[in-house]
């Protein structure tokens, strides 16, 4: 049984510890500006377990660093990132969320991500020093929609009193 585990928006204190467990799981560091991320973390007896990131393009999103300590996957933890993430996104008017990943393709894709081409991506989202710079070019980019407008049309006997909404 997976625990539950509480999620909470990082504040600047919290940074040091965030980019250990980054760099302690083989991602990048070197461009996270105060401010400029958003992210989330899981702390268990004052340490971060878990942490997930975000950098907002308007209506696009950038997924960066989802990372765990060794001794908590397969817990949950990451899986409650993300829901909190997601959550953020859908409230923040995101529509679509990109990632690059080197090692990560599989867990991406039973979350709903795609693989697409580099060239599909927006170019807010490609002029990203994580995506401009860091992530090596062999990367996997994958996208997921997050703001699904979704019609529903009701059809009845009286075509006058049909009703469509959003």
């Amino acid at each position: 049984m997976e625990s539950v585990y509480q999620v909470t928006a990082a504040i600047n204190e919290d940074l040091p510890a965030i980019s250990a467990l980054l760099t302690a799981n083989a991602l990048p560091v070197e461009d996270i500006i105060p401010g400029k991320q958003r992210f989330w973390i899981i702390k268990e007896k004052e340490q971060i377990v878990g942490v997930v990131g975000l950098e907002q393009y308007g209506e696009f999103g950038l997924l960066r660093s989802l990372a765990t300590e060794h001794g908590y996957r397969n817990k949950g933890v990451a899986a409650q990132l993300l829901k909190a993430f997601f959550e953020f996104a859908k409230r923040a008017g995101i529509k679509e969320i990109y990632l690059l990943t080197e090692t990560a393709e599989t867990y991406f894709e039973k979350k709903g991500f795609q693989k697409i081409d580099r060239g599909a991506v927006p170019e807010p989202v490609k002029e990203s020093k994580e995506f401009s710079l860091i992530c090596p070019s062999a990367a996997t980019v994958m996208k997921k929609q997050v703001n699904k407008k979704r019609l529903l049309f009701v059809c009845v006997e009286n075509s006058n009193r049909s009703q469509m909404s959003q």
